[in-house]
């Protein structure tokens, strides 16, 4: 199945989801670090990508990833 990014700076909520998701096949990869999404997009090649970060970094980070 599909490879997806969870990105949430909350380790509870970043757990709870992550469990949720692997229940329902999908290999998670997870970070609490908005800086770290373009690498881990870059490496890892997710299907898709959930970022729950504020602010302008993890904007920035998610833009930078659009035009990969």
């Amino acid at each position: 199945m599909a490879k997806i990014l969870f990105v949430d700076d909350e380790e509870s909520i970043r757990t709870l989801c992550s469990e949720e998701l692997k229940e329902e096949g999908y290999e998670v990869i997870t970070t609490g670090k908005c800086k770290d999404v373009l690498e881990l997009i870059i490496s890892a090649r997710p299907a898709a990508v959930s970022q729950a970060c504020h602010g302008a970094q993890g904007r920035e980070s998610l833009m930078k990833a659009i035009y990969i």
